[in-house]
């Protein structure tokens, strides 16, 4: 790949940079750091796109504290978001820094730093604003010229995508961030050749078989939509993998003292061994659309909440019906930004769950809460199951008739292992 070279300050250098791996940004311009948000806006603002194709959307706040707060918030819906501050602005973030670090959410803060003006009102380079965020949590990276924040930018953003670690990217905010080099640029195409290798239709599509199709989540009758787990179909005849707590309270309602599965392990090795978990659901999602405008129309300017909370609830109920109307499906709509959006999600949701296997609590809990958070794990936290259809495919309860699925995706098991 040719390198490409620009001439630009660290503050350019970072905003480059984060605009790549962002899709939303939280921003409340400050000096030194305000060219970093002005420039995210502005690109934003020309319809500019980061790696994954997408314009990055940009929330402009009344204080470095709200914008902390807008990053908190969006990194929690899921987004990849970052913000750019410097001084007593990130002492503002600070209370935020906490909660983000607690969740292990991949947020990245760019700061231009600065002393915080506590000694003769100096502002000169002593990082002491950064220095105060050491007990937060976040993961910090330094910089010394704008080829370093280019590259060290990256590296904060891949980090905290890999590791779910915050990351805090810094750098001097008297020489650093105005100083004018040229530098050798990370291309937007080279680093998305270098990365995720599916396209947007192999995620999710309505027109054929896609990883969405091979994602289950686990529920009770009764509850279908709350999905107390997740599952990975992956074979054509609807074999599942999920975690091992995840099926634990099964396993144990199978154990008894002869047959202590939980302690010993269970493994089916035929489809007639297979155990039937009565009231467990597996709902596959079928397709995703946009409600908001039809949610919208039966709001009014001056409601209540009690009348809007009553509107929402009719709309959404003739938006469903409507969507399962002489099918086999289920639906809901979900809110979504704070009652912004509005999507309507159906599922296809199966009756028929069996326990395949399981290995002993032993292995399947080895390290148990404290390890479930670290990486590299050691240990089997797996269980399997199998999802039954009635002989025509539709979702039925078990019966000996029921056939396996044929799921119009599965996602393959390679054994040639992995290199790191």
């Amino acid at each position: 790949m040719a390198k490409k070279f620009d001439v630009m300050d660290g503050n350019t250098a970072a905003a480059y940079i984060s605009y790549a791996f962002s899709e939303v940004a939280g921003i409340f311009p400050i000096t030194p750091s305000s060219p970093m948000a002005e420039m995210v806006d502005e690109w934003a603002a020309k319809g500019r796109k980061n790696i994954f194709g997408q314009k990055v959307q940009v929330v402009e706040m009344q204080s470095e504290a709200g914008a902390a707060g807008a990053v908190h918030g969006s990194l929690q819906g899921g987004a990849l978001t970052s913000t750019y501050t410097a001084s007593q602005g990130l002492l503002l973030m600070i209370p935020n820094m906490y909660k983000i670090a607690g969740e292990l959410l991949p947020g990245v803060f760019h700061v231009s730093a600065r002393s915080l003006s506590v000694h003769g009102l100096s502002i000169f380079g002593d990082h002491s604003d950064v220095m105060a965020c050491r007990q937060t949590g976040f993961a910090m990276l330094a910089s010394a010229n704008p080829q370093e924040v280019m590259d060290m930018g990256a590296v904060a953003h891949l980090s905290a995508i890999k590791s779910r670690v915050p990351f805090l990217h810094y750098f001097d905010g008297f020489r650093t961030s105005h100083e004018i080099q040229k530098i050798e640029c990370l291309d937007y195409d080279d680093m998305k050749k270098q990365g995720f290798k599916l396209t947007p239709e192999d995620i999710y599509s309505v027109n054929k078989g896609c990883i969405k199709d091979a994602v289950v989540g686990l529920g009770r009758e009764g509850s279908p939509f709350w999905h107390f787990c997740t599952g990975e179909i992956v074979s054509g005849e609807g074999l599942m993998f999920t975690n091992h707590h995840c099926g634990y309270s099964m396993i144990q309602t199978h154990s008894t003292v002869e047959h202590d599965y939980l302690k010993d392990g269970f493994w089916a090795y035929s489809k007639e061994e297979e155990l039937s978990n009565p009231g467990i659901t597996a709902s596959i999602l079928v397709r995703i659309e946009d409600v908001t405008s039809e949610i919208e129309k039966s709001f009014k300017k001056d409601m209540s909440e009690k009348d809007r909370n009553i509107a929402l609830k009719k709309a959404s109920k003739t938006i469903i019906d409507n969507a399962v109307a002489g099918t086999n499906y289920k639906a809901q709509v979900k809110d979504m930004f704070g009652g912004n959006q509005y999507f309507l999600l159906v599922y296809v949701t199966y009756q028929d769950v069996r326990l395949v296997g399981a290995p002993p609590s032993s292995m399947g809990k080895f390290g148990g809460d404290t390890d479930n958070w670290m990486w590299p794990r050691h240990t089997a936290d797996f269980s399997m199951f199998r999802i039954y259809t009635a002989p025509d495919g539709s979702p039925a309860k078990y019966s000996k008739k029921n056939v396996p699925l044929k799921p119009k995706h599965f996602l393959p098991v390679s054994a040639k292992g992995i290199e790191d």
